[in-house]
């Protein structure tokens, strides 16, 4: 299950954080290149926990795709 975990982990974290960090190397100056680096921000500066709630509020609340706990 660890393993699992982490490897879905690293995958969402490259299929975001390659682009952004292309999108922000390409469009440098430009406002694409400001919005990733700032995203990008954002995202690093978002403690676990609160990360944790709001995407625990999405997928379960919201969507009802998942169960709200196991």
């Amino acid at each position: 299950m660890t393993v699992q975990l982490a490897t879905m982990a690293m995958t969402i974290a490259l299929v975001i954080g390659v682009p952004a960090g292309i999108a922000s190397a390409v469009g440098r100056g430009t406002v694409w290149g400001t919005e990733s680096k700032v995203f990008a921000l954002w995202v690093i500066s978002t403690p676990n926990f609160w990360l944790g709630i709001l995407l625990i509020l999405l997928f379960s609340v919201q969507l009802g795709c998942l169960p709200a706990s196991a």
